[in-house]
């Protein structure tokens, strides 16, 4: 088979479930775990906000101090962080960590997860395990020296005379769902299985005629998604459900109909006011009743969403930390936005006689140059026979 575009080992696991799965890293979570894995990678602990996530990484470097702690102690291992693994013409990805024996022929390949949300990772960690077994063989098969490289770090290890492996364990580590995935595999048979899996899913992949399947773990992360014929047909069954009028075509690009646009406008209404329904009655039900059954597949996950100061308290939060005298008042204002509105009707409210018309252009007029007016325009139905005007607020 030749050579194919690579998928990187982290959307193995996706591409499985849905050959047209087209990764879209969510902001903050994708920033969380970056800073994480580097806090892990490098023991820096100036990124970690909250005790919850110092208990992550210190639970992860505990977990792989425990395993340096096997087969002679942590003297008796290669150790190594943010290795590339290359799988030759099929993938190539980084590697949290990797220990490999000086004397023995035991590796491990590990890599963290600090999901709050349960998911298969099983395809990324052995093609991970996969192409070191393949560096390693290549290495013994030339006569050279093993050299794995760590970009991130600028990072090259040189393993002069490695040993040919019998054992590779496989490690994921997801403090958050208090669970470790491990598992232990034959070197050759791992590199075969998972050389000809990769194989048969790209040959998957470059088949135009498969269709995509709607999962519930890559959906929701799914570039495709509002175009994919898989999610049309769940959109379908649940404007019926609720007995909505359905457009013509779910695909609502450019070349959409204005009647199809203004039609899934009133879809997306409902569906979000559903959704948003369904995420409260399950957060009453877990504050309320948190030992119930938990079906198959699903997890009760409590986790702290921040500190904060409520907006009543704003003002005496920042005169206590000005007068702490530790911040500047800078250094509050960054972290604060601004909003004209209620500034403007706060001092209509302590001003007589002032309106808060003539308060929000008096403040418009002392921030000239710094204001911005932004605007949006939707659909909304009408009550007249045709609804198809423009509205503008």
């Amino acid at each position: 088979m030749g050579k194919h575009a690579k998928h990187s080992p982290s959307s193995l696991d996706h591409l499985a479930k849905c050959v047209r799965f087209d990764h879209i890293e969510m902001e903050s979570s994708g920033a969380e775990g970056t800073d994480l894995h580097n806090v892990c990678a490098t023991g820096d602990v100036k990124l970690i906000e909250d005790d919850e996530q110092l208990r992550v990484v210190t639970a992860c470097l505990d977990y792989v101090d425990s395993v340096l702690a096997t087969e002679g102690g942590p003297e008796s291992w290669h150790v190594m962080r943010e290795v590339r693994v290359i799988l030759k013409d099929l993938t190539y990805g980084h590697a949290d960590k990797i220990l490999i024996h000086k004397t023995k022929p035991i590796i491990h390949a590990m890599d963290y997860k600090f999901t709050r949300v349960e998911g298969t990772h099983d395809f990324q960690i052995k093609t991970y395990g996969a192409g070191l077994v393949e560096m390693i063989l290549e290495a013994l098969d030339a006569g050279q020296p093993l050299v794995l490289k760590s970009h991130e770090f600028d990072e090259e290890h040189v393993i002069e005379n490695v040993i040919k492996p019998e054992e590779i364990i496989t490690h994921v580590i997801c403090p958050r769902l208090r669970k470790i995935d491990r598992a232990e595999h034959s070197p050759v048979e791992l590199l075969d299985n998972v050389r000809h899996d990769i194989e048969m899913l790209y040959a998957r992949i470059d088949d135009p005629f498969t269709q995509p399947q709607a999962h519930p773990e890559s959906c929701a992360r799914c570039a495709n998604a509002h175009r994919c014929p898989a999610m049309t047909q769940t959109a379908v069954t649940a404007g019926k459900k609720l007995g909505l009028p359905i457009p013509t075509n779910f695909a609502i690009n450019a070349d959409a109909t204005m009647e199809d646009r203004a039609t899934g406008q009133l879809i997306v209404k409902a569906l979000r006011q559903w959704c948003d329904a369904v995420n409260g009655f399950n957060l009453e039900f877990a504050k309320l009743d948190p030992d119930n059954n938990i079906p198959e597949g699903f997890i009760l996950v409590n986790r702290s969403t921040g500190i904060r100061i409520d907006k009543a308290n704003t003002a005496t939060a920042a005169q206590l930390l000005i007068g702490s005298g530790d911040y500047m008042l800078e250094d509050i204002l960054a972290a604060c936005t601004l909003s004209l509105k209620e500034v403007s009707e706060n001092r209509a409210r302590n001003t007589k006689g002032l309106t808060i018309a003539d308060s929000k252009e008096a403040a418009a007029q002392a921030l000239a140059g710094l204001v911005k007016e932004g605007s949006t325009s939707f659909l909304q139905a009408s009550r007249k026979k045709k609804p198809n005007k423009q509205l503008k607020t």
